[in-house]
């Protein structure tokens, strides 16, 4: 009853017309029965995984790891759980694959493990069974007595024999068999896929919930930024701005207890009071500034060719359109930091969320 309620619940909320896209239809299944995209195990498929729903509504399966892995690049979905690791072949993606040990000198699969020993007397070198004779070890060789190993003999580190070519080798040579195309693969050429779960990130519930308006924060579609292109962005602009001797400035907005609010007072009162703090949000920002929902309580807007010394001056701005907003259960916190930095990390996006924890509130 209460899965019931709050299914009726989300359905008031969702505004995404799906108008026959796919991806809209997932978001909205997504938003409204609130569970990851399940993933099941199909052994007898050659793609060895799907997505059930997904075949339901005809998608392809091959078409949709790549599909899914879009929306994932779109912010759309977030990876739920890893499921597993396959190989698959490189001609023809089939995860049938047979693992065969050869011969490393000609190639033969006849090969087998085999005990051998060394003759320090003569060099010689055979299987074990060779120098047996009586109840003694003797080389067939030079008929040497072979009494303490170490001493007489050894026994060579090369324990696999090769019945086609009768050479000795330490380890085989590993080829693998697609069983679909019969084609040749290197274990290192195969094609290595995740299998994931997913489920809605806060971009995509984002959507669901507001369509195509898409962001909690969001002034305008064609403004918003996915938080990859928006820490590709600040990347590119930091390098411009130790280049050209350029300051610019970036402000984190967070609601901290949003949370807390959806818990008690339920998501639509949640969200009604972050729309109408956008709004007031709005008239603060110019046009040349740019915006990504970095997380599911969290803005982040650029301002270009901004200095360090216009913080407190937008801080007493955007805090004065918050206390604006009477009734509100919202409490919002403001982060500030400015480019250029020396040193910024590989991964702009993990430098932003660094700077997110340790740069203190205004």
């Amino acid at each position: 009853l209460i899965k019931c309620k709050q299914y009726l619940l989300k359905k008031e909320q969702l505004h995404l017309q799906i108008n026959h896209e796919i991806s809209y239809k997932l978001l909205s299944y997504l938003w409204l029965h609130n569970e990851p995209l399940k993933v099941r195990s199909v052994p007898f498929a050659k793609h060895l995984y799907d997505h059930p729903l997904l075949t339901v509504w005809g998608i392809n399966e091959q078409d949709s790891f790549a599909w899914l892995t879009s929306l994932k690049r779109k912010a759309w979905l977030d990876k739920d759980k890893l499921i597993n690791r396959v190989r698959l072949c490189t001609q023809c993606l089939s995860g049938h694959l047979n693992y065969i040990d050869n011969c490393p000198q000609c190639a033969s699969i006849d090969i087998e493990a085999q005990t051998s020993l060394h003759c320090f007397n003569c060099g010689h070198v055979a299987k074990q069974g060779d120098f047996k004779k009586s109840s003694v070890l003797s080389c067939p060789n030079c008929l040497h007595l072979l009494r303490h190993i170490g001493v007489d003999y050894d026994r060579p580190i090369e324990n696999q024999h090769c019945n086609h070519c009768d050479s000795l080798f330490i380890e085989a040579n590993v080829q693998v068999d697609c069983l679909h195309c019969s084609s040749h693969n290197s274990p290192n050429d195969l094609q290595v896929r995740n299998i994931y779960s997913y489920s809605l990130a806060s971009l995509g519930a984002s959507l669901a919930r507001r369509g195509i308006s898409q962001l909690l924060f969001e002034f305008s579609p064609d403004e918003a930024m996915s938080p990859s292109q928006f820490s590709w962005l600040i990347k590119w602009q930091n390098q411009l701005a130790l280049r050209h001797q350029q300051t610019h400035l970036i402000v984190a907005i967070e609601a901290e207890n949003i949370e807390q609010i959806i818990n008690e007072a339920g998501e639509k009162q949640a969200f009604e009071q972050i729309d109408a703090l956008k709004s007031r949000l709005a008239s603060v920002v110019r046009t040349t500034d740019l915006f990504s929902q970095f997380s599911n309580n969290t803005l982040l807007v650029f301002f270009p060719l901004t200095g360090s010394d216009q913080i407190q001056v937008l801080y007493s701005k955007i805090n004065g359109k918050i206390n604006l907003q009477s009734g509100s259960q919202l409490k919002v916190k403001v982060k500030a930091f400015s480019l250029p930095v020396k040193k910024m990390n590989d991964d702009p996006l993990q430098w932003l969320e660094e700077q997110l924890l340790i740069v203190e509130s205004l």
